[in-house]
């Protein structure tokens, strides 16, 4: 039988304590919280309303989403929902950038500006 190797001195590994963070968009996205499906409202309701306006007319009639018209859809659903709490303009604002992300793709924004955007696919997220 072959000796047994001597053990040498005990290593420590030290880790940095681990630094809170606000969650991601993805994280929140399966939180059991109602406001944390922004983004999720947005891509469902902002597809619905513009199919619906291109339908009733000419597709170039379908509305943009600003900033602003998406935190009246997402306010009426959560409201709906009987949210207590209204969606604030940074939580529409991360949304947007969820959904334009190009791995995702949900949504195109209309111009250099990036004051709207068109959501540009149906579906889950």
């Amino acid at each position: 039988m072959p000796p047994k190797p001597e053990a040498g001195p005990a290593r420590v590994v030290v880790r940095p304590p681990a630094r809170a963070r606000p969650p991601t968009l993805l994280e929140k996205r399966k939180s059991p919280d109602l406001r944390d499906g922004v983004a999720d409202i947005i891509a469902r309701e902002g597809w619905a309303t513009q199919v619906a306006a291109a339908a009733q007319a000419d597709p170039a009639n379908a509305p943009h989403l600003t900033i602003d018209a998406a935190m009246l859809l997402v306010q009426t659903q959560l409201t709906r929902a009987g949210a207590t709490r209204a969606c604030t303009r940074a939580e529409v604002q991360q949304a947007f950038e969820y959904l334009t992300n190009p791995i995702l793709a949900k949504a195109v924004w209309m111009d250099a500006n990036r004051d709207a955007i068109v959501i540009n696919a149906e579906g889950p997220l």
